[in-house]
């Protein structure tokens, strides 16, 4: 499928099957094998609306999961700055 040119360095888009995290109403749902076009110079990423659609409608049809995986969660507390010496 043709992505044309990298709106943002212009460089080559070639579509790759790949792993996709999505959020669906607070749910994370991993998708695998799911046809993107990236491109090779900068790695934006290019969805095509039909598959994005397709992704949506199995997240609320909650279609059967091919397997169910455990993800930790974290609760990020930040992060001590350095102390500045002016």
């Amino acid at each position: 499928m043709d992505y044309g040119k990298c709106e943002y360095c212009g460089g080559h888009i070639v579509e790759k099957l790949c792993t996709e995290d999505r959020r669906y109403n607070g749910e994370l749902m991993v998708f695998r094998n799911v046809p993107i076009g990236i491109c090779q110079k900068c790695g934006e990423r290019y969805y095509k609306g039909p598959i994005l659609e397709t992704m949506e409608e199995m997240a609320q049809k909650k279609l059967k999961a091919v397997r169910v995986i455990s993800v930790p969660e974290y609760e990020f507390t930040g992060v001590p700055l350095p102390q500045v010496m002016w």
